[in-house]
């Protein structure tokens, strides 16, 4: 009488990412090992050896694979893969001038590589330096600690060293992008600049360039809606100029 062990069933995967690619490899041992049958918890299953799936949705899988030899002996092994979607993100649009250096900043993972490349001192670092002299957007694919793969993108706005641009828009909403309203010009240009609701009341108003507005009067967040904004300034040149115009808080 010939006793057949029973076998060890076992496997590994690598990388477990959202809509990537996960390759599932067999280490089963032990016995004559003949039928494999492996069920993904997705309503998809195999009976190959190795094999491979990408899971399409973010959430645990309760994946098993199941040995089975050439006298019926049979043993299981379950792992619970985890699907999460991976975050990128390389940092807020930005307004630089003409030829001054800028950095951008990315986050999410272990590794990144930004395109293009040409306008960027290192582009397979997290936070490059560069200089343009007109508008770029820049991509940045970065991969995480699984292997797994992001893009994300980021606009910078290119204006002559004498504009003094004021946004259209913002979104104060404490995402991290967008939330302040304030005058992008060279350095100690504007020394007066105010926000007006429809009503004609001052909500905001600063003499320091830098400063600007996150939509609150008082600590007290103010409707969304369209807004004046008013500004005195004194161009490099000692050109003194006012402007003004409309901003929607969304």
């Amino acid at each position: 009488v010939s006793i057949e062990p029973i076998p060890s069933a076992d496997f590994i995967y690598s990388p477990a990412c959202l809509n990537q690619l996960t390759q599932f490899t067999n280490k089963s041992s032990n016995g004559n090992i003949i039928t494999y049958k492996w069920d993904f918890d997705n309503g998809t299953t195999s009976t190959a050896i190795d094999t491979s799936i990408t899971f399409l949705t973010e959430r645990n899988y309760n994946v098993g694979m199941k040995a089975i030899t050439s006298n019926g002996c049979e043993s299981q092994k379950q792992k619970v893969i985890v699907i999460n979607k991976i975050k990128p993100d390389a940092g807020k649009d930005k307004i630089v001038f003409k030829g001054a250096p800028f950095q951008l900043e990315a986050k999410g993972g272990i590794s990144y590589s930004w395109t293009p490349a040409i306008y960027l001192n290192d582009n397979k670092i997290a936070k490059p330096a560069g200089k343009l002299q007109q508008e770029q957007l820049f991509t940045v694919e970065v991969t995480d600690v699984r292997g797994c793969k992001g893009i994300d993108t980021v606009k910078v706005a290119v204006f002559d060293n004498d504009d003094i641009y004021v946004p259209t828009s913002f979104t104060p909403n404490n995402d991290g992008k967008n939330d302040i309203f304030r005058v992008i010009a060279p350095p100690d240009v504007v020394y007066l600049f105010e926000v007006y609701n429809r009503w004609g009341q001052k909500v905001f108003g600063t003499s320091h360039q830098q400063n600007g507005w996150d939509g609150r009067q008082q600590g007290i967040q103010q409707p969304a809606g369209v807004y004046v904004w008013y500004l005195k300034a004194k161009t490099r040149a000692g050109v003194k100029v006012e402007k003004k115009g409309t901003v929607t808080m969304i």
